[in-house]
Protein backbone atom coordinates (compact mmCIF):
# COMPACT_ATOMS: atom_id res chain seq x y z
CA UNK A 1 0.00 0.00 0.00
CA UNK A 2 1.50 3.27 -0.56
CA UNK A 3 2.47 5.96 2.35
CA UNK A 4 -0.16 8.04 4.03
CA UNK A 5 1.85 11.11 2.92
CA UNK A 6 1.50 9.74 -0.56
CA UNK A 7 -2.52 9.41 -0.04
CA UNK A 8 -3.23 12.49 1.42
CA UNK A 9 -0.81 14.90 0.39
CA UNK A 10 -2.72 18.94 -0.24
CA UNK A 11 -2.58 18.43 -4.13
CA UNK A 12 -4.97 15.41 -4.22
CA UNK A 13 -7.24 16.48 -1.61
CA UNK A 14 -6.85 20.12 -3.81
CA UNK A 15 -8.13 18.07 -6.66
CA UNK A 16 -11.14 16.34 -5.40
CA UNK A 17 -11.80 19.41 -4.06
CA UNK A 18 -11.81 21.23 -7.31
CA UNK A 19 -13.99 18.11 -8.83
CA UNK A 20 -16.41 18.04 -5.55
CA UNK A 21 -17.63 21.61 -6.97
CA UNK A 22 -17.49 20.77 -10.55
CA UNK A 23 -19.79 17.94 -10.14
CA UNK A 24 -22.28 20.02 -7.81
CA UNK A 25 -22.24 22.70 -10.29
CA UNK A 26 -23.19 20.03 -13.14
CA UNK A 27 -26.06 18.18 -10.93
CA UNK A 28 -27.32 22.03 -10.25
CA UNK A 29 -27.13 22.82 -14.00
CA UNK A 30 -28.57 19.10 -14.80
CA UNK A 31 -31.62 19.81 -12.17
CA UNK A 32 -32.35 23.43 -13.57
CA UNK A 33 -33.43 21.37 -17.02
CA UNK A 34 -34.63 18.41 -15.59
CA UNK A 35 -38.32 16.80 -15.31
CA UNK A 36 -39.96 14.56 -13.04
CA UNK A 37 -37.83 11.17 -11.63
CA UNK A 38 -34.50 12.49 -13.11
CA UNK A 39 -34.57 15.81 -11.38
CA UNK A 40 -35.65 14.28 -7.85
CA UNK A 41 -32.36 11.85 -8.62
CA UNK A 42 -29.91 14.31 -9.63
CA UNK A 43 -31.33 16.69 -6.36
CA UNK A 44 -30.84 13.51 -3.95
CA UNK A 45 -27.18 12.45 -6.13
CA UNK A 46 -26.40 16.24 -5.03
CA UNK A 47 -27.19 16.12 -1.47
CA UNK A 48 -25.29 12.26 -1.17
CA UNK A 49 -22.40 13.90 -2.76
CA UNK A 50 -21.77 16.90 -0.52
CA UNK A 51 -22.28 14.53 2.42
CA UNK A 52 -19.39 12.61 1.17
CA UNK A 53 -17.07 15.30 0.22
CA UNK A 54 -17.49 16.35 3.77
CA UNK A 55 -16.91 13.10 5.14
CA UNK A 56 -13.43 13.08 2.46
CA UNK A 57 -12.27 16.07 3.15
CA UNK A 58 -12.78 15.13 6.86
CA UNK A 59 -10.47 12.34 6.06
CA UNK A 60 -13.06 9.53 6.41
CA UNK A 61 -12.47 7.81 3.22
CA UNK A 62 -14.69 4.49 3.42
CA UNK A 63 -17.83 6.99 4.54
CA UNK A 64 -16.66 8.75 1.41
CA UNK A 65 -16.65 6.54 -0.76
CA UNK A 66 -19.81 4.46 0.24
CA UNK A 67 -21.50 8.13 -0.04
CA UNK A 68 -20.68 8.24 -4.02
CA UNK A 69 -21.38 5.14 -4.43
CA UNK A 70 -24.71 6.00 -3.44
CA UNK A 71 -24.91 8.90 -5.35
CA UNK A 72 -23.85 7.08 -8.68
CA UNK A 73 -26.62 4.45 -7.97
CA UNK A 74 -29.06 6.96 -7.46
CA UNK A 75 -28.70 9.27 -10.47
CA UNK A 76 -24.96 7.99 -12.36
CA UNK A 77 -23.23 11.51 -13.17
CA UNK A 78 -19.79 10.69 -14.67
CA UNK A 79 -18.13 13.53 -12.57
CA UNK A 80 -18.79 10.91 -9.72
CA UNK A 81 -16.22 8.61 -11.14
CA UNK A 82 -13.18 10.46 -10.27
CA UNK A 83 -14.38 11.05 -6.73
CA UNK A 84 -14.71 7.15 -6.58
CA UNK A 85 -11.48 6.72 -7.83
CA UNK A 86 -10.08 9.70 -5.24
CA UNK A 87 -11.51 7.48 -2.43
CA UNK A 88 -9.90 4.43 -3.26
CA UNK A 89 -6.63 6.04 -4.01
CA UNK A 90 -7.11 7.15 -0.27
CA UNK A 91 -7.40 3.95 0.45
CA UNK A 92 -4.68 2.33 -0.71
CA UNK A 93 -6.99 0.19 -3.59
CA UNK A 94 -5.11 1.10 -6.49
CA UNK A 95 -6.55 -0.82 -8.80
CA UNK A 96 -9.83 -0.13 -8.14
CA UNK A 97 -8.84 3.73 -8.16
CA UNK A 98 -6.89 2.69 -11.72
CA UNK A 99 -10.40 1.27 -12.74
CA UNK A 100 -12.34 4.65 -12.01
CA UNK A 101 -10.06 7.31 -13.38
CA UNK A 102 -9.77 4.87 -16.91
CA UNK A 103 -13.72 4.87 -16.79
CA UNK A 104 -13.81 8.73 -15.75
CA UNK A 105 -11.48 9.71 -18.53
CA UNK A 106 -13.21 7.63 -21.21
CA UNK A 107 -16.86 8.69 -20.60
CA UNK A 108 -15.39 12.42 -20.09
CA UNK A 109 -12.33 12.63 -22.44
CA UNK A 110 -12.24 16.13 -22.68
CA UNK A 111 -12.99 17.10 -19.24
CA UNK A 112 -11.67 20.43 -17.87
CA UNK A 113 -9.59 18.24 -15.29
CA UNK A 114 -8.40 15.02 -17.84
CA UNK A 115 -4.95 16.53 -17.74
CA UNK A 116 -5.06 16.11 -13.72
CA UNK A 117 -6.84 12.93 -13.93
CA UNK A 118 -3.91 11.36 -16.61
CA UNK A 119 -1.18 12.56 -13.91
CA UNK A 120 -2.72 10.53 -10.84
CA UNK A 121 -3.72 8.15 -13.50
CA UNK A 122 0.46 7.49 -14.24
CA UNK A 123 1.03 7.74 -10.66
CA UNK A 124 -1.35 5.53 -9.05
CA UNK A 125 0.11 3.11 -11.28
CA UNK A 126 3.53 3.54 -10.22
CA UNK A 127 2.44 3.00 -7.01
CA UNK A 128 0.31 -0.01 -7.97
CA UNK A 129 3.95 -1.17 -9.54
CA UNK A 130 5.72 -0.97 -6.50
CA UNK A 131 3.57 -2.42 -4.24
CA UNK A 132 3.36 -5.63 -6.43
CA UNK A 133 6.95 -5.41 -6.16
CA UNK A 134 6.86 -5.07 -2.70
CA UNK A 135 4.67 -7.61 -2.79
CA UNK A 136 6.58 -10.27 -4.47
CA UNK A 137 9.68 -9.87 -2.36
CA UNK A 138 7.94 -10.64 0.95
CA UNK A 139 6.29 -13.33 -0.92
CA UNK A 140 10.25 -14.37 -1.46
CA UNK A 141 11.01 -13.63 1.80
CA UNK A 142 8.42 -16.05 3.25
CA UNK A 143 9.22 -18.43 1.33
CA UNK A 144 12.72 -18.50 1.88
CA UNK A 145 12.31 -18.29 5.25
CA UNK A 146 9.68 -21.47 5.29
CA UNK A 147 12.51 -23.47 3.16
CA UNK A 148 14.93 -22.70 6.18
CA UNK A 149 12.75 -23.98 8.43
CA UNK A 150 11.95 -27.39 6.57
CA UNK A 151 15.57 -27.94 6.19
CA UNK A 152 16.42 -26.96 10.00
CA UNK A 153 13.84 -29.47 10.60
CA UNK A 154 14.73 -32.16 8.34
CA UNK A 155 18.71 -31.73 9.54
CA UNK A 156 17.31 -32.21 13.70
CA UNK A 157 15.56 -35.46 12.63
CA UNK A 158 18.51 -36.60 10.71
CA UNK A 159 20.63 -35.63 13.81
CA UNK A 160 18.19 -37.61 16.03
CA UNK A 161 18.03 -40.80 13.79
CA UNK A 162 21.71 -40.72 13.60
CA UNK A 163 22.05 -40.65 17.57
CA UNK A 164 19.32 -43.29 17.86
CA UNK A 165 21.15 -45.90 15.62
CA UNK A 166 24.56 -45.08 17.48
CA UNK A 167 22.76 -45.31 20.83
CA UNK A 168 21.58 -49.29 19.07
CA UNK A 169 25.16 -49.94 18.14
CA UNK A 170 26.73 -49.47 21.44
CA UNK A 171 24.16 -50.95 23.07
CA UNK A 172 25.25 -54.21 20.72
CA UNK A 173 28.30 -53.98 21.15
CA UNK A 174 28.10 -53.30 24.92
CA UNK A 175 25.67 -56.95 25.04
CA UNK A 176 28.51 -58.91 22.65
CA UNK A 177 31.60 -57.86 25.13
CA UNK A 178 29.38 -58.55 28.60
CA UNK A 179 28.53 -62.00 26.85
CA UNK A 180 32.12 -62.83 25.76
CA UNK A 181 33.31 -61.85 29.23
CA UNK A 182 30.40 -63.96 31.23
CA UNK A 183 31.96 -67.12 28.69
CA UNK A 184 29.71 -69.86 27.24
CA UNK A 185 26.37 -70.93 28.83
CA UNK A 186 26.05 -74.32 29.74
CA UNK A 187 23.34 -75.18 26.78
CA UNK A 188 25.98 -73.66 25.03
CA UNK A 189 28.70 -76.45 25.30
CA UNK A 190 28.39 -79.61 23.42
CA UNK A 191 28.83 -82.25 26.37
CA UNK A 192 25.31 -80.37 27.49
CA UNK A 193 23.72 -81.34 24.80
CA UNK A 194 25.25 -84.82 24.61
CA UNK A 195 23.97 -85.58 28.23
CA UNK A 196 21.12 -84.85 27.05
CA UNK A 197 20.84 -87.24 24.56
CA UNK A 198 22.36 -90.07 26.60
CA UNK A 199 19.36 -89.37 29.42
CA UNK A 200 16.93 -89.69 26.80
CA UNK A 201 17.86 -92.45 24.88
CA UNK A 202 18.13 -94.04 28.55
CA UNK A 203 14.58 -93.09 29.50
CA UNK A 204 13.45 -94.88 26.73
CA UNK A 205 15.53 -98.24 26.61
CA UNK A 206 14.81 -99.02 30.25
CA UNK A 207 11.72 -99.05 30.21
CA UNK A 208 11.35 -101.27 26.81
CA UNK A 209 13.60 -103.64 28.76
CA UNK A 210 11.43 -103.96 31.74
CA UNK A 211 8.47 -103.98 29.47
CA UNK A 212 10.12 -107.37 27.71
CA UNK A 213 10.94 -109.02 30.66
CA UNK A 214 7.73 -108.98 31.60
CA UNK A 215 6.25 -110.72 28.69
CA UNK A 216 4.46 -114.35 29.65
CA UNK A 217 6.27 -117.01 28.96
CA UNK A 218 4.09 -119.90 26.38
CA UNK A 219 4.28 -123.50 27.63
CA UNK A 220 6.48 -125.42 24.92
CA UNK A 221 4.68 -128.65 23.21
CA UNK A 222 1.45 -128.37 24.91
CA UNK A 223 -1.71 -126.64 23.93
CA UNK A 224 -2.60 -126.01 27.62
CA UNK A 225 -3.61 -122.54 28.72
CA UNK A 226 -1.55 -119.53 29.97
CA UNK A 227 -0.84 -118.91 33.77
CA UNK A 228 -0.69 -115.40 34.38
CA UNK A 229 0.31 -116.05 38.16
Amino acid sequence: MSSTSERTSPRARARIGAIAAALACALAAASASAQGGDEAARVRARELARGATAEYNLGRFEDALRGYEAAYEVFPAPQLLFNLGQCHRELGHHERAIFFYERYLAEMPGAPNAATVRELLAETRATHERFLAAEATRADEERRLREAQEQRALAEAQRLEAERLEAEQRRALLEAQTAQARGPEIWEEWWFWTLIGVAVAAAVVIPVAVTLSQQPVLPMGSLGVIDLR
